[in-house]
């Protein structure tokens, strides 16, 4: 769904080749956004269905996927450091 926006967006020109931090910046605008939606929509759902701990399914919402991709930046980083990488 976020991936989908973000080419919405520079298809129709609201992101300008001409920046070259637009594109990321959206991304990641878009990635805080969505995030913030899943995480009412996890605890309207645990809710609906009876759920005990809604703030706790929340935060494992919040923070697993981000968590896992903050790794997985951080290690290409370190790895891309360690080449000597550009």
């Amino acid at each position: 769904c976020m991936s989908l926006l973000t080419l919405i967006f520079s298809a129709l020109g609201f992101l300008s080749p001409a920046r070259r931090g637009n594109l990321l910046m959206a991304a990641l605008m878009l990635f805080a956004t969505m995030g913030a939606v899943g995480g009412y929509v996890t605890a309207r759902l645990y809710k609906t269905f009876k759920g005990e701990s809604s703030q706790q399914a929340t935060l494992a919402t919040a923070l697993t996927f981000p968590g896992l991709l903050l790794g997985v930046f951080l290690t290409m980083n370190i790895v891309a450091m360690l080449e000597n990488s550009t």
